[in-house]
């Protein structure tokens, strides 16, 4: 199901990722790469299976809301590797605030663009300077990024 998921965020129109996710590994243009998205859609998909009943189009349908809700911090920037929400590890990281976010709703499913972007803009783009992303390397690095995500959105 992940690689279904990464190739309909390719795939449809309405998706900020319309064409703008290397699938092959050999698109140099394109700086998202499949790989850095591909295990933390799999551990959303994983992780709520256990308590939610969503199916593939629920999926999608989440996957797309929440990163038009992430272009929507920075509109202008998306696309652009220099933006600070464009980069692979801030969207592995986000992708984990989203699975805490698909946990904690009652009606994951439906929950609107608008309502990811409220929970979002909590996020100081600050904290995610080229600095502290550059430290931040491998798994361990994207961790430590959820975190100050996790508990900009959450909380302590």
């Amino acid at each position: 199901m992940t690689s279904e998921l990464v190739y309909e965020l390719v795939e449809r129109k309405d998706s900020p990722f319309y064409y703008n996710i290397d699938l092959t590994g050999e698109q140099k243009d394109v700086s998202i790469k499949q790989g850095s998205l591909a295990p933390e859609i799999k551990s959303l998909v994983t992780r709520t299976k256990r308590t939610k009943e969503l199916e593939f189009e629920d999926y999608a349908g989440i996957l797309i809301r929440f990163f038009s809700a992430v272009r929507s911090l920075d509109p202008s920037g998306w696309g652009d590797t220099n933006s600070t929400f464009y980069k692979a590890r801030i969207l592995r990281a986000l992708l984990r605030v989203l699975t805490d976010i698909v946990i904690k709703s009652k009606n994951p499913s439906t929950i609107g663009a608008p309502s990811f972007f409220t929970s979002l803009r909590k996020i100081d783009p600050d904290t995610l300077s080229p600095e502290v992303i550059r430290r931040a390397q491998g798994s361990a690095g994207v961790t430590d990024l959820y975190r100050a995500m996790h508990e900009q959105v959450f909380g302590k």
